[in-house]
């Protein structure tokens, strides 16, 4: 399996067929343990990617290393980007992880 895209730099075995969408190839196998989200209004699912920090002197009204949240929608693979308070908020429910068949926690399967 190619290690480009988005397991650029990690060996084989721990990256996946990506079953959800990758505009440049397969995903890390710990994509399969993150958080599920469904957005309560619209219904949509997402997998978050990970939490980390804006870094902008943007007069937005976003703080400089406010808080943010990455996740990415399984109906279209799409990417988003959430102030962490928002996300936080309950206007997600959390669901439960599904892995695809014959996958187990951290077999990279």
């Amino acid at each position: 399996m190619s290690t480009t895209g988005c397991c650029r730099g990690l060996s084989a075995k721990d990256c996946i067929a990506r079953p959800y969408g990758c505009s440049d190839g397969p995903v890390p196998a710990a994509t399969l343990n993150a958080a599920r989200w469904r957005h309560k209004k619209r219904g949509s699912t997402y997998i978050e990617i990970g939490r980390g920090k804006l870094q902008s002197n943007d007069p937005t009204g976003l703080g400089d290393m406010q808080p943010m949240v990455v996740y990415r929608s399984e109906a279209d693979g799409s990417l988003w980007v959430r102030p962490e308070d928002e996300f936080d908020d309950g206007r997600f429910e959390a669901l439960a992880v599904t892995r695809p068949a014959g996958a187990s926690p951290g077999d990279g399967k």
